[in-house]
């Protein structure tokens, strides 16, 4: 289910006695690896949340013609999966605010926030204030999204 920023507080509420882990990213040109992570975060509670990553920051993270399918597309095939029960997408970087996802954690309050991006690890501090566990994967040596835009832009070329 999509749900907006102003439905975590009460989507904590309903599952106060169930185990939420949240996670987050980009998740662009879905693949394998995104998969098996996805399907992984049900050994660390009962209730799986996405947090989508903005156009705007994943651009800005990832480059330019990032991401290629928009949030708003990439929210509807997160929610198909059914190794996630919620979809939230993030707002937008501002100067004057917290990153996003501790604004989202500030709202949902999860018991864990499971991520393969070791630069969590500098935050371990806001993680621990927060009552969030936070805990670092090994990212999936599968695929990446980036592999393969690079795989489509040669064969485009050599032929």
């Amino acid at each position: 289910m999509i749900i907006r920023l102003s439905e975590l507080k009460s989507l904590r509420k309903k599952c106060e006695s169930r185990k939420i882990v949240l996670t987050g990213g980009t998740f662009d040109l879905l693949h394998y690896g995104h998969i098996r992570h996805l399907e992984k975060l049900r050994n660390y509670g009962d209730v799986v949340v996405v947090s989508l990553m903005s156009d705007m920051r994943a651009r800005l993270l990832k480059g330019p013609g990032r991401p290629v399918i928009n949030q708003v597309e990439r929210a509807k095939i997160m929610d198909s999966l059914k190794a996630v029960d919620y979809v939230v997408r993030m707002p937008r970087p501002h100067p004057n605010k917290p990153l996003p996802t501790f604004r989202i954690i500030r709202l949902l309050s999860p018991d864990v926030f499971v991520t393969a991006d070791k630069r969590w690890e500098k935050n371990v501090g806001q993680f621990e204030k927060s009552g969030v566990k936070l805990v670092t994967v090994p990212r999936e040596k599968v695929n990446s999204t980036t592999r393969i835009i690079k795989k489509i832009i040669r064969s485009h070329r050599s032929n």
